[in-house]
């Protein structure tokens, strides 16, 4: 709308760099560059930048046929004993020099080596050969995009472990070196960091502008607040706006459609619940009824017909018979024998046997319920991230 792309472009910086938080890199003029994607194996093996204070397997590069691997946390008296061990025929001297030809101490660990020097090399029958961090294959490498290689999701699972790190994450934005270590914190080799970030930027998960030398040093992992930003710059609703006011819609369309299902379902629902409770009440009743008749038919047989030496042991009989009766309930219901129990074992008969006179599905209606309130509970979501989306529009900086 009348706007040029280079307004535009400084407009996406302008709103990248609001509300940042105290966490910013401390160098913001380092700029990470992407590695150079492998051309062939040879490139592939060799690929790769100097070593963080992380694990990762290196390979020494005389002979790719026959390579060394070592973790990076083992000394230098490590790997030259094991060279040396294993090439005990073939080699007269071997050692471990920087880029100045300096021989690095035994104690010192391969990582800190790198860390020190920056390349590292090994001198082998006067040959100086490089030491190179072996390239991760899986990430970005198209050999073996779309493989069902356990190695490669492997790979793919340490990047899902690294962006549910980064989701959980309550800053606005970390600086990239921190993004390097929560690489780390998920096994992701320091080299591979920038093809990452690159990639989850492309898709959208977070913002790193590597190219900008002002936004290199930072890695925006709100993505959508940004755009939102920019966009009511230009007093335009955003895409995300846009579905989520489109999906409110929806879902609000659906809670019509199922509670209009639902409904007359409740209500007959209500009806035959209404008669159970009622024919219940009915049946306990009558069970008082014959409760206290039976103590006036007793008190008869006791004092008018009979007398008390005859009616002795029926009255046990019967004690005992109550018992027997309660005995088999506890074993059928798996309840005690209660009246309330009794009376709440009428109820669900009662309800059950409305149900199946009426045709009516409690199945079915407990799953139209839980859709319901499924729908509610998303929409109910959405309108709290619709709010809060508008919320930044309206106390947007003028």
């Amino acid at each position: 709308n009348g706007y040029n792309l280079l307004a535009a472009t400084q407009h996406v910086k302008e709103c990248c760099l609001r509300r940042l938080p105290a966490w910013r890199p401390e160098n913001p003029d380092q700029v990470p560059v992407p590695l150079e994607k492998p051309r062939n194996d040879f490139q592939r093996k060799a690929a790769g930048g100097h070593l963080q204070a992380w694990p990762v397997s290196i390979f020494i590069g005389f002979q790719w046929a026959d390579d060394f691997s070592f973790p990076s946390d083992k000394s230098v008296k490590f790997m030259m004993d094991s060279v040396k061990e294993e090439g005990k025929d073939e080699l007269s001297n071997a050692s471990m020099v920087d880029n100045e030809d300096i021989p690095l101490p035994n104690e010192l660990t391969i990582n800190e080596a790198f860390k020190n020097s920056g390349s590292v090399f090994i001198d082998l029958n006067d040959r100086k050969l490089p030491i190179v961090v072996a390239r991760s294959t899986g990430y970005g490498d198209p050999d073996l995009e779309g493989s069902t290689g356990f190695h490669t999701l492997l790979e793919k699972s340490r990047v899902l472990e690294l962006r549910a790190i980064l989701e959980d994450i309550p800053y606005r934005s970390i600086s990239f070196d921190n993004f390097v270590s929560f690489c780390a914190e998920c096994n992701i080799p320091s080299p591979e960091a920038p093809r990452i970030a690159s990639e989850l930027h492309r898709v959208g998960v977070i913002l790193h502008f590597w190219r900008d030398p002002e936004l290199s040093g930072t890695v925006y992992l709100k993505p959508d607040e940004v755009l939102e930003d920019l966009f009511s710059r230009y007093s335009l609703d955003s895409p995300l706006q846009k579905y989520l006011t489109k999906r409110i819609k929806q879902l609000e369309e659906e809670e019509k459609a199922t509670l209009s299902v639902i409904e007359p379902l409740k209500s007959l629902r209500g009806a035959i619940d209404e008669m159970a409770v009622s024919s219940a009440g009915t049946y306990m009743w009558l069970f008082t009824g014959g409760i206290l008749g039976g103590i006036g038919g007793y008190w008869y047989l006791v004092y008018v017909h009979f007398s008390w030496d005859i009616m002795e042991p029926i009255t046990f009989f019967t004690s005992l018979g109550v018992s027997a009766i309660g005995y088999t309930w506890w074993l059928a219901t798996n309840k005690e024998y209660e009246y309330s129990n009794i009376y709440d074992f009428w109820v669900k008969n009662a309800k059950e046997k409305g149900y199946k006179a009426k045709g009516f599905d409690v199945n079915a209606f407990n799953e139209l319920e839980n859709k319901l309130a499924a729908l509610k509970d998303k929409t109910a979501q959405l309108e709290a991230r619709k709010f809060q989306l508008d919320a930044m529009a309206v106390n947007k900086p003028v």
